[in-house]
């Protein structure tokens, strides 16, 4: 079972009969078990892609389910990505290139959240799910473990650890 993504949200970006369409392996046109475990297989595998490009930044799971249901945004990109890869497993729907009819909007999912891993972009559900551990790409300095008043030295290119004094 998917941990965030739903048939609806592959229908709130393409028509639900198209969806249906994409996942009909059976020639039934109707959503059959096996049709719908087709479905959830797509959508555990985009799930995959997501948890790759976002644990980066959001090291627990959790916090990229909480994270997905605080940004709508995030989650509309998994679903393109959900439903290129549900085309391509279609015939009618992929190209001879092996890329399905959502191409262009998978690339811009993941670019987008590869940005979001990285801290090069920020979502607006990191006020929900917790603040990335990287900014800029780079990860935060933390204080010792117990120590909250530790003075922590910025990292620079010269010395990654911080230069330790002034």
């Amino acid at each position: 079972m998917a941990d965030f993504l739903s048939r609806s949200d592959l229908e709130a970006r393409c028509d639900a009969p198209t969806v249906l369409r994409m996942a009909d392996r059976d020639g039934t046109g109707q959503w059959s078990e096996g049709n719908l475990a087709i479905l959830n297989e797509i959508l555990i595998e985009a799930e995959g892609a997501a948890y790759s490009r976002l644990m980066k930044g959001f090291p627990s799971k959790a916090q990229v389910i909480e994270l997905m249901g605080a940004d709508p945004f995030l989650k509309g990109q998994v679903a393109w990505m959900a439903l290129e890869l549900l085309s391509e497993r279609q015939p009618g729907f992929n190209a001879a290139d092996g890329w399905g009819a959502y191409r262009a909007q998978y690339e811009r999912a993941a670019k987008t959240l590869d940005e979001v891993g990285k801290a090069v972009k920020r979502s607006a559900g990191e006020a929900t799910a917790g603040a990335n551990v990287r900014v800029g790409g780079r990860l935060q300095p933390r204080p010792p473990a117990g120590d909250a008043d530790a003075f922590v030295f910025a990292p620079s290119r010269n010395n990654p650890r911080g230069s330790g004094g002034f």
